[in-house]
């Protein structure tokens, strides 16, 4: 007996170090965005000098094309408080002062929000544009530090996707709230080699779109990348009787497309060499 109970606190030891637990408080680090022209997630990323907004290029595009103003709820780290803070983005500022950085080749766009003293409310400097109401004192984020750029990043990596699937469920009953964000975990299914691009086994639903990817390596987490669409199962059919007509149906095969962080980390270096000169 005393054999076996030493080999059940080896194993649950082995667990603690092989498997890390995911701090609670991580999926606040998706944000709420939304605008007239839909809902999807973003996240704030930070280096040395500056914070910045970052989510998926065709979610910002929608919702400027309906308004100029985008919302973002951003939650505590404390997953039992309800409350967040709003903060409100005048998209026609950031234009004017070409601080929208959509890249060239890839859906992922960034917007530097300001000067990172610290990153506490308190301790960044935000640009015009940016106003904030509530109390939380601190920022989500990612440091650049904790990126993994695609060359890190192995097939069959644990990783997990956070969101805000508003497409799911019934609305006339909801079976969650869908302004809090939600976690589901899978694995780095593949590698696109020709487009670079990661993909994951892991469900993406209408606003996901723009949410954080991370991996488990070793005992952290790192972040790999942003969500920006599900892969369709396409299911095609002939009608017998007319010739030449077809039905296409879309579904959603469980797999999904990552954007990198590297094409992340190349609009911040756009942005930081613009600062520069």
């Amino acid at each position: 007996m005393k054999k076996y109970l030493i080999l059940t606190y080896a194993l649950i030891f082995y667990q603690m170090i092989i498997f890390p637990q995911m701090d609670s408080g991580y999926p606040a680090c998706a944000l709420y965005l939304e605008g007239k022209g839909g809902i999807g997630t973003g996240f704030f990323v930070s280096d040395s000098a500056f914070l910045y907004l970052v989510t998926a290029g065709h979610v910002l595009s929608n919702i400027n094309y309906y308004s100029d103003t985008l919302l973002i709820l951003s939650y505590p780290r404390n997953p039992s408080e309800t409350k967040a803070d709003t903060i409100k983005v005048i998209l026609s500022t950031f234009k004017k002062e070409n601080r929208i950085l959509y890249h060239n080749n890839y859906d992922v766009v960034l917007l530097p929000f300001g000067k990172n003293v610290k990153v506490t409310f308190s301790g960044v400097t935000y640009f015009d544009g940016v106003y904030r109401y509530g109390n939380i004192s601190s920022i989500n984020h990612f440091p650049i530090k904790e990126f993994k750029k695609f060359s890190e990043i192995n097939i069959a990596d644990e990783c997990y996707l956070f969101g805000y699937p508003v497409s799911v469920g019934d609305p006339r009953d909801p079976q969650f709230i869908y302004s809090r964000p939600l976690v589901r975990k899978g694995i780095i299914a593949g590698k696109n080699l020709i487009k670079n691009t990661l993909i994951i086994d892991c469900p993406v639903f209408q606003g996901n779109s723009g949410g954080p990817v991370s991996v488990v390596q070793g005992l952290n987490l790192y972040l790999v990348g942003l969500t920006i669409q599900f892969i369709p199962f396409l299911d095609e059919w002939e009608n017998r009787k007319f010739k030449g007509l077809y039905n296409t149906e879309v579904e959603n095969s469980g797999l999904g497309v990552v954007i990198p962080v590297d094409y992340i980390l190349e609009l911040i270096e756009n942005f930081n060499t613009r600062v520069i000169r």
